[in-house]
């Protein structure tokens, strides 16, 4: 019945007609096809030879949640699910729907989405705080070795944010941040500490800060790095963002990679700095050269799209770069899409 439907909707062979169309596609989604009901709610929710008609375009794609029969079609029925929430679009807002659906899309491997849920969670941004919802979320993200969510948690525990203040979690949690950070590609190498002579275990972070600050003093430029750190999130004396940049800039000035990462992102995206694509372009060549492979991605992506006035379309240099990623699916991708584009 849905092929029938095709036939009338999109076959450019047979004049459209979406009153037919939808004579059969309601049948076949009735019974069940996900395909039919997808059809049907994006029918209703463009307003294709319909009035365009939200709530019904909304229950349509709820039947395809609902029926958990077809996974092919819950990723795009649950994004529009979520703008319509989100929106409200023909029904009154309702962040807190809109989230339960965001959970469900962000386990069908939208991993990364369970962040912003968590983020939202967190800043009680339309709907109350809770830390019995971001919490966990944070916690996920950190299986996938996100560091910013590890710096989160670490922040939660540290200051007591919807939970009981605990300095060990804190300090746990900081740590694990700091190898995420560190091995972005490679995830965690927790014997870095004593390869590089530094600490890996502290009972405070009166003793953390003691020791990174003795250490970056004497001119050891990951200690350097790890006390700008300290600095930024407030786990020194306080929060002090002056010398946070100043260790950062200096930890990568003495070539700490990390450190040159770190600041290239933050004038990538004028994080606490005025954005500036040239100097974050001059910090991603130096970490880059050094081997960082989100570093060599970012250059390749310079390259790529020839951002701003800093570098031109450079196809061949782009490619160069992109192929030091080697496991960077979305490397391999860029490196197809410059074939396809010269083959055109």
């Amino acid at each position: 019945m849905s092929c029938l439907g095709d036939l009338l909707y999109m076959n450019t062979n047979y004049e459209m007609d979406i009153y037919r169309a939808l004579q059969w596609y309601i049948p076949a989604a009735t019974l069940g096809d996900a395909y039919s009901r997808y059809i049907i709610g994006n029918i209703f929710f463009y307003g294709e030879g319909v009035e365009q008609d939200y709530r019904e375009a909304l229950h349509w794609y709820i039947g395809i949640i609902d029926s958990k029969e077809d996974d092919c079609y819950q990723s795009s029925a649950l994004e529009k699910i979520m703008e319509i929430y989100y929106k409200g679009l023909g029904v009154k807002k309702d962040v807190e729907k809109a989230l339960f659906y965001h959970e469900i899309y962000a386990n069908c491997g939208h991993h990364s989405e369970k962040k912003y849920i968590a983020d939202m969670y967190y800043e009680g941004i339309e709907v109350p705080r809770q830390a019995e919802k971001y919490i966990p979320l944070y916690e996920e993200m950190s299986e996938f070795e996100d560091g910013e969510a590890e710096y989160r948690l670490a922040d939660i525990y540290y200051h007591g944010i919807g939970v009981k203040a605990d300095e060990k979690k804190a300090l746990d949690w900081y740590e694990r941040a700091f190898f995420d950070s560190t091995n972005r590609i490679k995830g965690h190498i927790f014997l870095e500490g004593k390869s590089k002579n530094i600490k890996s275990e502290f009972t405070s972070f009166v003793e953390m800060f003691e020791y990174y600050n003795s250490k970056a003093n004497s001119g050891e430029a990951k200690a350097q790095y790890r006390l700008s750190g300290l600095y930024y999130h407030g786990y020194g004396p306080s929060v002090d963002t002056d010398l946070g940049y100043t260790w950062l800039l200096t930890a990568a000035e003495n070539g700490d990679i990390d450190a040159q990462y770190e600041l290239a992102e933050r004038y990538h995206y004028g994080e606490g700095v005025e954005e500036s694509l040239d100097i974050a372009f001059q910090w991603y060549m130096k970490a880059a050269e050094q081997g960082d492979e989100m570093a060599q991605f970012q250059i390749g992506e310079f390259y790529y799209h020839g951002d701003g006035t800093v570098v031109p379309i450079d196809y061949e240099k782009a490619i160069f770069w992109y192929r030091k990623v080697s496991n960077l699916e979305i490397a391999e991708f860029r490196i197809h899409d410059i074939f396809e584009e010269r083959n055109r």
